[in-house]
């Protein structure tokens, strides 16, 4: 359950912040 909100989380970052997931290379 914690690796599912761990997930739910990268994902949220992902999409509000574009600029930082290009920034860390991925």
């Amino acid at each position: 359950f914690g690796g599912l909100l761990l997930r739910l989380l990268a994902i949220k970052f992902r999409w509000e912040m574009p600029k930082f997931v290009y920034k860390d290379g991925h």
